[in-house]
């Protein structure tokens, strides 16, 4: 029950990138940048990444829902 008011006050979010025939899925927090040629942000491991790219990515984002609990 904590978890889910958690993620109802702090949002979570899996992002689905697809570029350049590699597929990446990441656990994110929070985003500083989102762009078709730039997305940076901080995964739930507190460690941030950047991908950037000179042709525009396809990319989607859902918000995490903990459907365990």
């Amino acid at each position: 029950m904590f978890r889910k008011i958690w993620l109802w006050m702090f949002p979570e979010y899996i992002l689905h990138v697809k570029h350049a025939d590699t597929q990446y899925k990441l656990h994110v927090k929070y985003f500083e940048k989102k762009t078709s040629f730039n997305l940076s942000g901080t995964t739930i491991d507190d460690k941030k990444f950047e991908l950037v790219s000179v042709l525009p990515m396809d990319y989607y984002i859902v918000e995490y829902t903990d459907e365990s609990s």
